[in-house]
C-alpha cells in the first residue's frame, strides 16, 4: 500500500499486483514524458531583445507602451499634460496609474529604448513646472 501525504491510500492490493499496478503507472508516467520530449518540449531560445520586451510589458501596459512609441522626441513634454494624455489614451483613472508610477514607466520605456530622459523643471510665470524630455541617443 502507498500513502498520499493525508493518509489516502493510492495502491491498495497485496502481494505482486501492487508491483504490477506501479510498473503500468511508471510505463504510463515514461510514455507522457517520451511524447512530450518528442513533441515541441525543446525550450524556446529568447533574444535578449524578446526579454527585455517582454519585462517592460510586464512591468507597465501595452497602452502605455503604444503611448509612449507616439511620443514626440527631442522636445520637451510638460509632466502633467502628458500623464494626462496618457490617463485618457489608456482610459484609465489617477488611482491605477499614478503620476509616479508613470514616471517610472517612461524612465523604463526610455532605458530599453536606448532613449536619453531628462528630466527639466522651469520657472514660468512664477511657478515651478516640470516637463520630460526624451532625445534620441546619438
Amino acid at each position: 500500500m502507498f500513502k498520499l501525504n493525508e493518509g489516502r491510500e493510492f495502491f491498495r492490493l497485496s502481494g505482486g499486483g501492487q508491483y504490477f499496478l506501479f510498473n503500468i503507472f511508471y510505463n504510463f508516467m515514461l510514455g507522457c514524458l517520451q511524447i512530450y520530449l518528442v513533441n515541441e518540449s525543446k525550450i524556446p531560445i529568447y533574444s535578449s531583445e524578446t526579454i527585455d520586451e517582454k519585462k517592460l510589458l510586464n512591468s507597465t501596459s501595452k497602452e502605455f507602451i503604444d503611448f509612449a512609441d507616439k511620443l514626440n522626441r527631442n522636445e520637451s513634454l510638460p509632466v502633467n499634460e502628458t500623464y494626462n494624455d496618457f490617463l485618457e489614451y489608456a482610459g484609465t483613472n489617477e488611482k491605477e496609474v499614478t503620476k509616479r508610477r508613470f514616471n517610472n514607466w517612461l524612465q523604463s520605456y526610455c532605458e530599453f529604448k536606448n532613449l536619453e530622459y531628462k528630466p527639466e523643471s522651469r520657472f514660468i510665470e512664477g511657478k515651478t513646472k516640470r516637463f520630460h524630455c526624451i532625445k534620441e541617443e546619438v
